[in-house]
């Protein structure tokens, strides 16, 4: 019985599928076959929350990602320039890019919102307000507040 506990425990077989992770996992690299491993019992192993599992594909993700793109290389960006022109062609006028958050550090929201968003109930004042009325397309501007980090008028 231990020997099933140790090699073969309940939770590998608990997916929906019925398959078991390993037969999928021996396809990929170390870091894709962890993703796929945590990503796959999420949930299932007891004793083990949802959210740790989760981080660990994270994890892994992030290290893929590394590994694919090694530090100090440029990912080839032209298809995804060539989209963001697209979308910032087909918008009305008057639209912003805004980097929300607390700061630099992590990953903050990035929207695109009307100039109509800057006002006094939100929390910007008149001077703040006229700044950004008067900002051209490409111009850009790190607010005074925690929760806009860069403003960027983009049509």
């Amino acid at each position: 019985m231990k020997y099933e506990e140790v090699n073969h425990p309940k939770h590998y077989n608990d997916h929906p599928s019925g398959v078991e992770c390993l037969t999928i996992v021996q396809a990929f690299n170390f870091n894709l076959g962890n993703v796929i491993k945590y990503v796959w019992r999420a949930g299932l192993k007891p004793g083990t929350e949802v959210v740790k599992d989760l981080k660990k594909a994270q994890f892994y993700i992030n290290a893929e990602i590394k590994r694919v793109i090694p530090e100090g290389t440029i990912p080839d960006i032209e298809q995804s320039n060539k989209e963001i022109k697209e979308l910032i062609y087909n918008l009305p006028e008057n639209k912003f890019l805004c980097f929300w958050g607390s700061g630099y550090v992590g990953n903050p929201k990035v929207e695109i919102v009307d100039v109509s968003h800057f006002n006094d109930d939100n929390g910007y004042d008149k001077e703040q307000i006229d700044r950004i009325n008067e900002m051209e397309v490409g111009d850009t501007w790190e607010l005074p507040t925690p929760e806009v980090l860069v403003v960027m008028r983009i049509k």
